[in-house]
Formats: C-alpha cells, sequence, structure tokens
C-alpha cells in the first residue's frame, strides 16, 4: 500500500523535476521538427538530431545512402539550420549511420510493373521498328509491345 501512495503523491503534487523533463521533451521534440524540415524530403523520414554542443550537431541516418546524400547536402543543411533560434552558432554536422536509432518509414519501392501508358503513335512506331529489325526474336517482342500500347484505343 507504501508504493501506491508514493505513485499517487508523486501523480498529484507539483514535481518540478517532471515538469522540466516534460518541457525539455516538448522543446526537443520542436527542435528536430524544425531541422528535419532543413533537410531534402526525400531524407527527413531516415534521421534524427543530436545536438551535440553549440558549435555541432549530430545527425543519426538509418542507412549510408542517406548518409552520403546529407554529405553532398551538408553546406545547404548548414546554412538553413542557421536560420533557427537556437542552432545560429552552429559550423559542422556530423552525420553517423545507425539504423537501430532511426525508426524510419518503410520506403516504397518503384513499380516494378508499372503498367504502359497506352499510345497509337507509339504502337506505329514500335511496329515500323519490328518490321526493321533483323534479329526474329526482337522483331516478335517489339511487335507483341506494339499490339500492347493499342489495345485500348
Amino acid at each position: 500500500m507504501d508504493s501506491i501512495s508514493s505513485i499517487y503523491k508523486l501523480l498529484t503534487q507539483k514535481n518540478r523535476d517532471l515538469e522540466d523533463l516534460v518541457t525539455r521533451v516538448k522543446l526537443l521534440k520542436r527542435q528536430n521538427f524544425l531541422l528535419r524540415e532543413c533537410l531534402p524530403e526525400t531524407i527527413r523520414d531516415h534521421c534524427v538530431f543530436i545536438p551535440v554542443s553549440d558549435l555541432s550537431l549530430t545527425i543519426l541516418v538509418d542507412s549510408p545512402l542517406q548518409a552520403t546524400q546529407l554529405k553532398y547536402e551538408a553546406r545547404n543543411i548548414i546554412n538553413k539550420i542557421k536560420g533557427i533560434k537556437g542552432f545560429r552558432t552552429i559550423q559542422s554536422i556530423n552525420i553517423k549511420v545507425d539504423p537501430m536509432q532511426v525508426k524510419a518509414r518503410p520506403v516504397k519501392p518503384a513499380a516494378i510493373n508499372t503498367p504502359i501508358p497506352k499510345s497509337e503513335s507509339g504502337s506505329r512506331l514500335l511496329a515500323a521498328l519490328s518490321e526493321s529489325v533483323d534479329d526474329a526474336s526482337l522483331s516478335e517482342a517489339l511487335k507483341r509491345l506494339s499490339r500492347n500500347l493499342q489495345e485500348s484505343h
């Protein structure tokens, strides 16, 4: 019963440390949102910011691909970050790959079977090309593609 009353007391009384912690979390969340806006849109969901000092900022990314992209954009990112209150003195960013710390949204792969837009002119061009090709299998493939393009017309 003693532990229940301690928990109740903790939750109901003013707790300055807890309030400070919640305030700090809200501030970090807001700063992270503002910092993410400085990144290229394709990379935002793959990064987490860690303020290290007044001069340096660490960005954790979930893959080497995002790290490389960030390295190419580093100077532009730093210039944008300097426009945010509280980060005006940032001189450098460190980029580290740490997939365990970054919860990225899954990247949608490019559609493998993307439908080919129907085109009468494209169909005619492929049919003409199929007539001029010496390779019989290539010619047949071009004819099939040509027919596929005109099926909806």
